[in-house]
């Protein structure tokens, strides 16, 4: 079962080579709205489980997360600003993941740390980018405005981690503590980043559950009042 599983995430527009993961270039988003959207995110889902190596989980995390920020702007295009706004929140949620994977990786002392975190600094620098040009757009509706606002804010505390391990890399060149000390006080900061990662998937986990609660049942009391509507029509005819 696990090499069908394999075969299929293989498919899905990724392949490994000499135990790492790269992305295919030429890989198109599926629209949220696409029938086949809720597949592909089953598929990242195993894609990530089945991957073990910490470096590859980051960079599969990345490009999750650069997924997630094109998805939402196709959603706010079509004018689905609720669902392009959540997707703007599980692109941070990715980005936090990737880089608490790396700082996991950099823990253990993984070769390809370095290069990882190289190529995770780039694509979190267009992301930036990216979202500070839809921000600056005219015809952007305030509610969208408010989401991209909180995903640049969201965007500042990945930053903030990295400048968190170039101080402990800087200690250590400058032999004020010992690998040792370096090698523990990254594992330290890898547990932590994990569990403000699994804290604030859950809380949005939770707050996503909220919502659609919220919609069932304004849908419900929405469709409870045309009953009465039809009801009172019939009694009156």
């Amino acid at each position: 079962m696990k090499k069908q599983l394999l075969f299929l995430v293989l498919g899905t527009g990724l392949f490994v080579g000499g135990g790492h993961v790269f992305a295919d270039e030429t890989e198109e988003v599926v629209r949220p709205d696409s029938e086949l959207y809720d597949t592909t995110r089953i598929m990242e889902e195993v894609e990530y489980d089945l991957t073990e190596d910490t470096s590859d989980k980051a960079i599969l995390q990345d490009q999750y997360a650069t997924k997630r920020l094109k998805e939402s702007q196709v959603a706010m295009e079509s004018g689905d600003l609720e669902t392009s706004e959540q997707l703007l929140e599980e692109s941070n949620l990715s980005a936090e993941q990737a880089d608490a994977d790396l700082t996991e990786a950099k823990s253990s002392g993984d070769d390809n740390a370095e290069e990882v975190e190289k190529s995770l600094s780039a694509s979190l620098e267009e992301r930036t980018k990216e979202l500070t040009k839809l921000l600056e757009r005219e015809d952007l509706p305030e509610e969208a405005r408010q989401g991209i606002s909180n995903a640049i804010k969201q965007v500042e505390h990945v930053v903030q981690r990295a400048k968190q391990r170039e101080e402990l890399q800087s200690k250590l060149a400058a032999d004020e503590i010992t690998e040792e000390e370096f090698g523990s006080e990254m594992k330290a900061l890898a547990e932590t980043f994990k569990e403000e990662a699994k804290k604030n998937r859950e809380e949005a986990r939770k707050n996503r559950e909220k919502r659609e609660d919220e919609v069932e049942k304004d849908e419900e009391e929405a469709r409870e009042e045309a009953e009465e509507r039809e009801e009172e029509a019939r009694e009156e005819a």
